[in-house]
């Protein structure tokens, strides 16, 4: 859902890309702040004013947020709706579809994480999938007439 909508959107209305923008992200500050408001019922049988108060005060978190909030989410958010204007549907099903598997990758190669063989198994087939998905058209016809020929079958 989160990859779908904003397909739809930027399809159905190209070129308003920033309004898609800043509607995923108010969407984006409204659940936090409400799983904040819930989490911090759940713990303390109310909502944490009082840490909020001290998350506000200290520079080093109040960055981390704004850092956290709009580099690494609105500026992707921002980006990839602008892309997806640009992108035809089946690059973009490639991007989306190998996410979990540069996750993984990253993961692994930047943090020392491993990753089980079924993880790299899984991820060589998406790649596969992906790669075989772009193949045109055209090429998969003449490998069909050519396997047809090959093995004496016909239609």
């Amino acid at each position: 859902c989160s990859t779908s909508l904003p397909v739809l959107f930027v399809v159905r209305y190209p070129g308003n890309a920033l309004a898609l923008s800043g509607a995923q992200l108010f969407s984006i500050a409204l659940l936090s702040f409400g799983w904040y408001a819930v989490d911090s019922f759940n713990l303390y049988g109310a909502v944490d004013v009082q840490g909020l108060r001290v998350a506000i005060a200290d520079p080093l978190i109040v960055s981390g947020v704004l850092y956290t909030g709009l580099v690494t989410t609105g500026f992707a958010v921002g980006c990839e709706n602008f892309a997806l204007a640009k992108v035809s549907a089946s690059e973009l099903s490639v991007l989306f579809s190998t996410q979990p598997f540069f996750a993984a990758a990253f993961s692994a190669f930047l943090l020392g994480e491993s990753l089980s063989s079924n993880g790299a198994i899984g991820g060589a087939l998406i790649i596969s999938a992906c790669l075989i998905g772009q193949i045109p058209r055209s090429f998969m016809e003449k490998t069909k007439r050519f396997g047809r020929r090959l093995f004496g079958k016909t239609d």
